[in-house]
């Protein structure tokens, strides 16, 4: 994979659990060095998205691409220095200092564990806390931290595998506002092809260059902010009733709830 941060394609992605659609014919795409937001109402498909673009589920049918090539055509090993994926739950017990979880990143850099360090694996995980803004956690138990100081260790371990695109389900899940901006803000600042399940409209909103809207497993629209968050959009894919005005300071979409519809009443029965 020669491509820098190359774009992602999905084309008539299709997958079923069972009898149960999960995904249905998706095609849509992740622009080259821009961060996309995948949103939709919970079941919508953002998650099952997010797996099959990262290699954890295969398809019924459909293809992934990255950078023109079909990631189902890479080695397991150049997946891995291709893409890192940040998932929204990690496990609680484990007895790892937060310098050993982010030298877990480099595992593809070495070609297995028990293989020597590269030269440099050092300054890689350094660079990687610095990036997180953990490097004074760096002897930290996993355990020891709170929620936001995980989130942080876990970007710090998919910086350290030096990927091309970067995928992350529910970032800011469980972290305070205050953090949640912290994080976001790390993420962009990578300039990586990014693409991230998102459940805040409005961090969606302040963050994403491009947004791809999910209902039922099936694209709804994709494209800017400002022309994918619409009222009737929140209407009739959430079942809310919003006022959507630009942004005082940055005029991008805001999100203004004022109740729900009586779709929403009917999604909940149906």
């Amino acid at each position: 994979m020669s491509h820098h941060s190359p774009e992602i394609r999905v084309e008539n992605l299709s997958w079923s659990v069972g009898t149960a659609p999960i995904l249905d014919a998706v095609t849509c795409h992740a622009p080259s060095r821009r961060f996309t937001g995948l949103i939709g109402p919970n079941g919508s498909g953002k998650t099952s998205l997010l797996s099959a673009i990262a290699h954890l589920t295969r398809p019924d049918d459909g293809t992934v691409l990255i950078g023109g090539e079909p990631a189902a055509g890479l080695h397991r090993r150049e997946f891995a220095r291709t893409v890192a994926l940040v998932e929204q739950h990690s496990a609680t017990d484990l007895e790892l200092t937060v310098e050993q979880i982010v030298e877990l990143g480099m595992i593809p850099r070495r070609g297995g564990w028990a293989r020597p360090a590269p030269t440099g694996s050092t300054d890689v995980v350094t660079e990687s806390l610095a990036m997180a803004g953990i490097a004074a956690l760096r002897h930290r138990l996993w355990q020891s931290l709170s929620g936001g100081e995980r989130q942080k260790t876990q970007l710090a371990r998919a910086f350290a595998q030096q990927p091309c695109v970067l995928l992350l389900d529910e970032p800011t899940n469980h972290l305070d506002v205050s953090a949640s901006l912290e994080l976001l803000d790390l993420i962009r600042a990578r300039g990586l092809t990014t693409v991230a399940a998102m459940h805040d409209l409005n961090l969606a909103a302040m963050y994403c260059d491009h947004l791809v809207v999910l209902d039922r497993g099936r694209v709804v629209t994709e494209g800017a902010p400002d022309t994918v968050l619409t009222e009737q959009l929140l209407a009739d894919v959430y079942g809310i009733d919003a006022i959507v005005q630009p942004h005082p300071r940055t005029g991008r979409p805001m999100v203004v709830l004022c109740g729900t519809t009586g779709a929403a009443i009917e999604r909940l029965s149906s």
